[in-house]
């Protein structure tokens, strides 16, 4: 369910007819619910800086979660939905002012800022290069892309280079740690710890294609579920695995994996082999291969599944709820309105040629 719930959703989604009204409706209560989580967020830094909101375990910054207060990821599952968004109202909200769409754009921004969710930005961006190379076919749109996005990386560097602005700091110390991304760096080395873990416990060639079994290893169930919810589940005859403690251990005994989830050995895509095997993950990649031709006709449909494999060889947003279904509910609506501007053209169309008829018989 962790895995296939968004697909459900948005299956559900493309599968309801949908008058205007409905869409609209549909639509503004999703952007409201986003708006909401986003003036959480920014009253949550003024709160936990005066002492008036407890941060548990986590900095003051990690717990600045929105609606998501003090849930694991909160914090990255926040921006990134505030993100996702904000990006489709000032897309997609041509009748509103430009200004006003751009506040909203920059309100999101600023909450990766207080919320340190650096690798929101780095995922976003990423997810922005690797769309350009799927216009290959179309040079003027591969141009505009590769001018928008080297403007953008000129820009950010002058900003963290000669801004004194809260939350750019830190990308200038891990821009500047060149050391750790070398082959044998120490972000290399700890990033794959999971899967040689895995692979040490390989023992017959079924492995390779059925993993060692859901939530044995490194996924979102094994990583955290299990551990979190073990006095619940055990009595419903779950197993644990050695590999997801061994992981933990390996993170828990670095300072890197401590200081930023960058670097994490557990991430969803080798939690999905782990967990799955070949077998699994292809079956998972053959779902995301019909949502991209099938539903995915547009840019920014696309580059939302991108952020998401992206997010996935970081962390395990991609199997964190709170995002992944906010992703296929604004994919199920970019859908939804073509659909309904296809059905408006065949209407004007079908009335069109209904005049038509009726000026030549009189």
């Amino acid at each position: 369910m962790i895995l296939i719930e968004p697909f459900l959703l948005l299956l559900a989604i493309v599968c309801i007819p949908l008058t205007t009204a409905s869409f609209k409706k549909l639509r503004a209560w999703l952007l409201g619910s986003a708006l909401i989580n986003l003036l959480v967020a920014l009253v949550q830094k003024p709160l936990i800086d005066a002492g008036k909101l407890s941060v548990g375990q986590y900095t003051p910054q990690d717990a600045i979660q929105g609606v998501f207060y003090l849930s694991g990821a909160g914090g990255y599952v926040s921006c990134s939905v505030s993100i996702a968004v904000a990006l489709y109202y000032f897309l997609n909200a041509k009748t509103v002012s430009i200004w006003m769409r751009v506040f909203w754009l920059l309100a999101a921004f600023y909450q990766m800022l207080i919320s340190d969710s650096k690798q929101v930005l780095v995922v976003f961006v990423v997810a922005w290069v690797l769309l350009s190379f799927t216009k290959i076919h179309n040079f003027g749109k591969v141009l505009m892309y590769f001018i928008g996005i080297v403007i953008f990386l000129l820009g950010f560097y002058w900003a963290v280079e000669n801004l004194d602005i809260p939350g750019l700091d830190g990308f200038k110390l891990w821009f500047s740690r060149t050391d750790l991304y070398g082959p044998d760096g120490e972000a290399v080395n700890l990033k794959l710890a999971g899967i040689r873990i895995i692979l040490s416990y390989y023992k017959s060639p079924l492995n390779w294609l059925l993993g060692l079994g859901p939530g044995h290893t490194v996924s979102r169930l094994g990583g955290w579920f299990f551990r979190d919810y073990w006095d619940l589940l055990a009595p419903l005859g779950a197993t644990t695995h050695p590999v997801s403690m061994e992981s933990w251990n390996v993170v828990n005994a670095s300072w890197l994996a401590l200081s930023s989830s960058m670097f994490m050995p557990l991430f969803s895509w080798v939690g999905i082999w782990g967990d799955l095997g070949f077998l699994g993950l292809g079956a998972y990649l053959y779902l995301g291969y019909i949502l991209w031709s099938r539903l995915a006709k547009d840019d920014f449909s696309r580059l939302l599944i991108l952020t998401m494999f992206v997010f996935g060889l970081i962390f395990t947003q991609m199997e964190e709820a709170g995002q992944t279904l906010t992703v296929a509910f604004l994919i199920g609506l970019q859908w939804q309105e073509r659909q309904i501007a296809r059905q408006a053209r065949e209407r004007s169309l079908h009335l069109n040629a209904d005049a038509n008829s009726s000026l030549e018989f009189t």
